[in-house]
């Protein structure tokens, strides 16, 4: 029988979950408590994890944003910042994240598809308000 007080227990169980897909430090404690864990043994397990360098806000947040890219679906860099945060990456990180993924040429790209999708053309105000750098509408000009 599983000892939901157990941060071993708590940890085998979130060492399959992260060899599975990577996890958010957030959304793997939600995932063990809504298992029965209690907040202390998934909190000891999330901990451990993240001293292995198994759980990395970071990384993760990088990965999300890489497959979010590839969707048809195109949001802004404010909307894909907001999805994270909902998600639990603390802002900074989902910033650098954001910084890191989005290179020039992918930001370009990303523009010039939000633009296309928009039913009409936004002004330079709204793409700076939904987070592209003034490079890159200067350069979708």
């Amino acid at each position: 029988m599983v000892n939901k007080d157990d941060p071993d227990e708590a940890e085998s169980t979130a060492s399959r979950l992260i060899f599975r897909a990577e996890q958010s430090c957030s959304g793997l404690l939600t995932k063990l408590r809504a298992r029965g864990y209690t907040k202390a043994a998934a909190t000891s397990a999330v901990e451990k994890l993240i001293e292995q360098n198994l759980v990395d806000d970071e990384r993760f947040a990088r990965m999300w944003l890489s497959a979010r890219l590839r969707k048809r679906k195109v949001e802004s860099p404010r909307i894909l910042q907001v999805r994270l945060h909902a998600k639990g990456i603390p802002s900074t990180i989902a910033a650098s994240a954001l910084e890191t993924v989005l290179d020039r040429d992918t930001e370009l790209d990303l523009l010039r598809k939000y633009i296309a999708q928009s039913p009409e053309t936004p002004t330079k105000d709204k793409l700076r308000r939904e987070g592209f750098s003034l490079e890159a509408i200067a350069e979708s000009e």
